[in-house]
């Protein structure tokens, strides 16, 4: 079975265990004791109850509270709960007994509050460590699918790396320069030596700061701006609000580089247009280029990206690439709130 069959099949057991628990209290020498249609509300309220309690654990103060670091607020619903959840119970049992014309108390006593607030207790808590239980699974689960595939994408990247014409073409465009501008020649021997040493070092790396994959694309394209005579074609939008994050490494060069790789940039009709907005907890990337039709293909970094993106950000991206004529474009977005 798969994970997600096993936790549905947990939960079946545990509605089944809830239910059965309440009724099997009415069992004394394997005989029905004063089993009525009151008894049977009143199982039933205790067993929703029960459940009720164990989902606002599970399903909210958990994952939406806890897991996002709000441990004020987690707190508060925290008391909130221990108090409003033993009254709930007390007051729907009272109703119950109201409802049956069952003589006896007719008001929520101290006892019966604390009776409740116990059930409270180990109910919520139960929902609590269930809940805190998947997690750490789940954790276990990922921590273990991505190092088993680092070998394979360790290998892969090698082959995604920077094209080794580009490197070559750029380093006999540096030399060129030498002696017409030692100083502009020297810059750019220094931002290739940066960008090298971010692929061969950085890349081994889990995730890297934000600002760090957005130096290396400035200056991957300022190296590829001496290899080209219309520069002006080039067009780079950083917007840059929020970049308080980490990220794979070398997520968006590939997309960038396949862009140059397919266009042809001493053609005045041909554009490469780079835009990425990094604004609360998202990041949108997209690259549009020409690109000289029935050449364009997608590269192995693509295919790597793409499993990349799988393994770190699981339904929280969106990766959407057009083909229209001679225009190719990417349009990536990643959901930073849930990593």
């Amino acid at each position: 079975m798969n994970k997600r069959t096993v936790l549905i099949f947990m939960q079946v057991v545990f509605w089944i265990i809830a239910f059965s628990f309440t009724f099997l209290l009415q069992f004394k020498n394997l005989q029905f004791v004063n089993f009525s249609n009151y008894k049977l509300c009143e199982s039933l309220i205790v067993s929703l109850w029960f459940v009720g309690n164990f989902y606002l654990f599970y399903a909210y103060l958990v994952p939406k509270l806890l897991a996002n670091n709000k441990f004020k607020l987690f707190v508060l619903c925290l008391i909130a709960f221990l108090i409003i959840s033993p009254v709930t119970i007390s007051f729907l049992l009272l109703l119950n007994k109201t409802i049956f014309s069952i003589t006896g108390q007719n008001s929520i006593t101290i006892v019966g509050f604390l009776g409740g607030l116990f059930g409270s207790i180990i109910t919520g808590g139960i929902g609590l460590s269930y809940r805190i239980m998947v997690e750490w699974i789940y954790d276990a689960h990922k921590k273990t699918e991505l190092e088993n595939k680092n070998l394979e994408s360790e290998l892969q990247l090698l082959k995604a790396k920077l094209n080794p014409h580009f490197l070559f073409n750029t380093i006999n465009n540096i030399d060129a320069l030498i002696e017409e501008s030692p100083k502009k020649a020297s810059e750019l021997l220094s931002k290739l030596s940066d960008l090298l040493r971010y692929v061969l070092y950085e890349v081994e790396s889990d995730k890297i700061e934000l600002t760090q994959e957005i130096n290396i694309i400035e200056k991957y394209i300022e190296l590829q701006r001496i290899r080209v005579s219309n520069t002006e074609n080039i067009h780079l939008n950083i917007n840059s609000a929020d970049l308080n994050y980490t990220i794979p490494p070398m997520l968006f060069i590939p997309f960038i580089e396949n862009a140059f790789k397919h266009s042809d940039l001493n053609k005045s009709d041909q554009h490469i247009s780079i835009e990425l907005n990094c604004i609360k907890n998202t990041v949108k990337f997209t690259c549009k280029n020409n690109f000289v039709l029935h050449e364009k293909t997608e590269g192995i970094g693509l295919e790597l990206i793409k499993k990349r993106l799988e393994l770190y950000y699981p339904n929280s991206f969106s990766l959407d690439i057009y083909r229209k004529e001679n225009i190719y474009e990417v349009n990536l977005f990643i959901d930073l709130h849930e990593n």
